[in-house]
């Protein structure tokens, strides 16, 4: 596709270009502009047109006569139209995509002319808001974005501590929860948890700190139920199924799931069951202990 403003070439290539590629082509492009080259056109045979060795382009159909448009010493074609006598009048040449199209096919779209300088002034302005929100100069802005990006890992960090401290505290506080039943220890109770992973994680530390035991969290996150069981081998030995008790306290707050006899995870969706659903997986743990 060629218009007076834009164009688009797909070409055979295996892989996308570089940042370093592309600026080479621009370059060699625009270089050509300002050498100012002049374009002449000509008809011949097809024959002839490749004995001068002029470039036909794949996928293109061409009969007995064909028009040659050449770019003084720089480029020779065959070509439906010369669009332009000089390739000064082209002004300037700015790629503003690289894609792929196909298997080993990728294609390049450029702006040219007033186009690309309106495309590069819009460039410079948005480069200049951006500046101006960071509160530098348009040639700091990398640095700048580096260093929040920097400080953002950094806080992330301190983020991921805290919540391990917060996560701490809440375990202390649920290991009281905990009670013995037929010789055996059982923790039920619900908590508050950053995500599921947390809150299954949080279990299965509170079981390997109570011993041989059942231990069953339930929290709300991101108004939903999440469920998380672990047990111990000596609780699955006496016929304790996480995965079965953790499914029917699912199943009563709307929602399904389960796991292995050790160890299991489910959801529901209905937030207001969350005690009831814990109370079925209570009554389940003391009676398969009874």
């Amino acid at each position: 596709m060629v218009e007076p403003e834009r164009l688009r070439f797909d070409f055979s290539h295996l892989s996308s270009l570089s940042e370093d590629e592309l600026s080479q082509v621009e370059n060699i492009v625009n270089e050509a502009i300002l050498t100012m080259y002049p374009v002449t056109t000509s008809l011949t045979s097809l024959d002839k047109a490749r004995e001068m060795g002029a470039t036909a382009l794949f996928g293109e159909k061409y009969g007995d006569e064909v028009r040659v448009v050449e770019v003084a010493d720089f480029s020779m074609e065959l070509c439906g139209g010369a669009h332009v006598a000089n390739t000064g009048q082209i002004g300037l040449f700015k790629i503003v995509s690289e894609g792929s199209v196909g298997s080993g096919l990728r294609r390049i779209e450029a702006m040219t002319g007033r186009a690309a300088l309106q495309y590069l002034n819009q460039c410079e302005n948005q480069l200049k808001s951006a500046a101006s929100i960071l509160r530098t100069v348009p040639a700091e802005v990398p640095g700048r974005i580096e260093n929040l990006n920097h400080n953002l890992k950094d806080k992330e960090k301190e983020i991921e501590a805290l919540k391990a401290r917060l996560s701490k505290a809440s375990v202390d506080e649920i290991l009281e929860k905990a009670y013995e039943y037929n010789g055996a220890k059982i923790l039920i109770s619900s908590t508050e948890s950053a995500d599921a992973n947390n809150l299954r994680q949080n279990a299965e530390m509170l079981k390997d700190k109570l011993g041989p035991a059942v231990v069953i969290l339930a929290a709300v996150i991101d108004e939903k139920v999440a469920l998380a069981g672990f047990a111990a081998k000596e609780m699955v030995a006496r016929g304790i199924h996480i995965g079965k008790i953790i499914g029917a306290a699912a199943k009563i707050a709307g929602g399904g799931g389960g796991g292995r006899p050790d160890m299991a995870q489910a959801g529901g969706k209905d937030i207001a069951k969350i005690q009831e659903a814990l109370d079925t997986a209570r009554k389940m743990v003391e009676n398969s202990l009874a």
